[in-house]
């Protein structure tokens, strides 16, 4: 689901976070955002794992997992870490948005002008500083900076109050289209009963993308725990159970979980094709062929093409 970017409003443990990221694979989700630094309201309470979350998101990315991963960055020294763990993505939450002087500092200490830089509202209801969070990173040289739309805190129904025709003042001052624009569900939600009532109502206005907290286990989340959804609940907060799209995206799931099993065959086949290489022995062993062609029965075409592959790249070897 390109259109989606989703996962745990905070990395706990290198367990959720792998179970979380391969649910999420599973249903085509590659778009994954997790939080490293959480400063809560109420001091004591957890504040996230900081550069250990970073650590994990790159050994889960080193193991072989294939996707793009973000991350909110509030000063210098975590955009310098973020950096350095390799983090795709950047992102500006609401509190810092509010900042001028913490936007700057962002701004000028991440080094890649390519890099994707998502902003968020401030938390109250001015437009000023969130178009003026989106051109300092513009007048830096960034080419890749849109806006994440997560409501204003101020008294209603949802946590964050979606105040839409902001968004059109948004797009009439800076250029963007709706498809440019991420709503983020959750934070204007605040709770899950209300999510599929809010991306409904953004679809209604034209606007497609989206950002959803998901947990593996959400009663037991460390922070945010009401907002968030099971990996396995978002497909039918975008797609209905009936279109093509529901099933289309379960099958990519399934598709990236071949290709990662595929990618790991390949990398055990070349290790072996280097110890034959070794030993002197031939690539190809008709016995062996035979006796695992054999166990896949309708799907043998399949696994000789896969062989055949493995095969080829051996005798390169």
């Amino acid at each position: 689901m390109e259109n989606l970017i989703a996962g745990p409003c905070s990395v706990e443990s290198k367990e959720q976070f792998n179970s979380t990221l391969r649910e999420l694979l599973k249903i085509g989700v590659t778009n994954i955002r997790a939080g490293a630094w959480k400063p809560r309201t109420n001091h004591g309470e957890f504040e996230g794992l900081g550069v250990d979350a970073l650590k994990i998101i790159k050994e889960a990315k080193d193991e072989g997992y294939k996707f793009t991963s973000f991350v909110e960055v509030a000063n210098d020294l975590q955009v310098m870490y973020a950096q350095k763990y390799e983090i795709d993505v950047f992102w500006v939450g609401a509190r810092t948005t509010g900042n001028p002087f913490s936007v700057q500092e962002i701004a000028d200490a991440i080094r890649d002008k390519e890099k994707t830089i998502l902003v968020k509202n401030p938390m109250q209801n001015d437009i000023k500083l969130w178009i003026g969070a989106i051109n300092r990173f513009r007048a830096e040289g960034f080419k890749n900076v849109y806006p994440i739309f997560r409501g204003f805190s101020q008294e209603g129904v949802y946590r964050n109050q979606p105040e839409w025709e902001v968004l059109e003042e948004l797009k009439s001052k800076l250029g963007f289209e709706n498809s440019e624009i991420i709503i983020d569900a959750s934070h204007i939600a605040g709770d899950r009963k209300y999510i599929k009532e809010i991306v409904n109502k953004a679809k209604s206005l034209g606007y497609q993308s989206f950002m959803l907290e998901s947990h593996i286990n959400p009663l037991e989340a460390l922070t945010d725990a009401a907002q968030q959804v099971e990996p396995k609940e978002l497909v039918s907060f975008l797609h209905s159970k009936e279109t093509l799209d529901y099933e289309r995206n379960i099958i990519n799931g399934i598709d990236n979980e071949i290709i990662n099993l595929l990618n790991k065959r390949f990398e055990a086949s070349d290790q072996i094709g280097r110890k034959k290489k070794k030993e002197n022995t031939l690539v190809f062993d008709p016995l062996r062929y035979a006796d695992v062609r054999l166990k896949y029965g309708k799907f043998a075409n399949i696994y000789e093409a896969i062989h055949n592959e493995s095969t080829k790249k051996q005798k390169k070897l």
